[in-house]
């Protein structure tokens, strides 16, 4: 079982990657929003929810986007849901929505994105239930 502090600090890292994920779903929708927005924010919610595995099982995670390298370096026993491209296609959002001069995000890619998201989250929220850290 992890220490209190240890799952009440995962648990935050959690409440956030669900904001995002919540915040994602009409971003995508949103005639008022971009789909580049709820790429984002999906990536997010992702990354977030991976952290939050690191730090329930009190290991530092690399300060990065890279969905691949932080799926690689988590503790035994976590699964993180889609192959390398998935996660790599998730991850470049972290960037590709930020900044010009990349694709534009569509409307499938908004879907596609928060779909993985929404995966990662569940799986990770899984794995607090295996440890006994609801």
């Amino acid at each position: 079982m992890p220490a209190p502090d240890a799952a009440e600090l995962a648990r935050e890292w959690v409440t956030l990657a669900v904001a995002d994920l919540r915040a994602a779903r009409p971003a995508a929708v949103s005639s008022d929003m971009e789909p580049r927005h709820a790429c984002f924010l999906a990536q997010q919610a992702a990354e977030k929810a991976i952290k939050a595995a690191y730090v329930l099982d009190q290991v530092d995670f690399p300060y990065v986007h890279d969905l691949n390298q932080l799926r690689g370096g988590l503790p035994f026993g976590w699964q993180v849901p889609g192959d390398e491209a998935k996660l790599e296609w998730l991850t470049r959002w972290a960037t590709e929505a930020r900044y010009p001069g990349h694709r534009a995000a569509t409307r499938p890619d908004s879907e596609r994105a928060i779909e993985l998201a929404d995966q990662i989250c569940a799986a990770v929220g899984q794995g607090f239930d295996q440890r006994g850290a609801q």
